[in-house]
Order: structure tokens, then sequence, then C-alpha cells
């Protein structure tokens, strides 16, 4: 009889054994899935991050460029003579590394 109940023993702890199983199986299954979805989650918000700063960017790149544009009509002439400054210390610069 004690062999019996070394069996009932070693029945048991199999049967204990693989309810834990199962419940990491699913515990497990159930932190991948949340993973997943945080992953998506945080991907989601960070393109929508992008998003706003890109447009934020292209707006003020827009009136920078709107506001230029406004000074050149406004002083053509300045516009043209610090164009030829800026011409020749760009070709100064690379008359020197020669």
């Amino acid at each position: 009889m004690p062999h019996q109940s070394s069996g009932n023993g070693a029945t048991s702890e199999m049967t204990a054994l693989r309810a834990d199983l199962d419940s990491l199986r699913d515990n497990l299954a159930e932190l991948t899935h949340t993973l997943r979805q945080t992953g998506r989650d945080g991907t989601a918000a960070a393109a929508e991050e992008v998003r706003n700063v890109s447009d934020q960017a292209g707006r003020a790149v827009k009136a920078g460029a709107d506001q230029f544009a406004r000074a050149v009509q406004e002083r053509p002439a300045l516009a043209c003579g610090i164009a030829v400054g800026i011409g020749a210390l760009i070709g100064a610069t690379f008359l020197r590394r020669r």
C-alpha cells in the first residue's frame, strides 16, 4: 500500500505540474498579446508625434520662405548684394582649400 500512496502523490504532483504549466502558458500568451498591443500603441503614438512635428516644421519653413520672399520683393537690390556676398564667401572658402 505505501507504493500506491507514493503513486497517488506522484499523480497529484503531475496534475499540479500540468495545471502550473497551463497557467504559465496562459500567462505567457497574455503577456505576448500585451507586449504586441503596447508596441502598436507606442508606434501609433510615435507616428502621430512625427506627423505633428513635421507639420509644425513645414509651417515654419513656409512662413520663413514667405517672409524671405517679401523681403526680396521689398528690397531687391539688398537681396542681390547679400547673394553676391554669400557667393563670394563660398568661393573664397573653396579657393583656400585647394
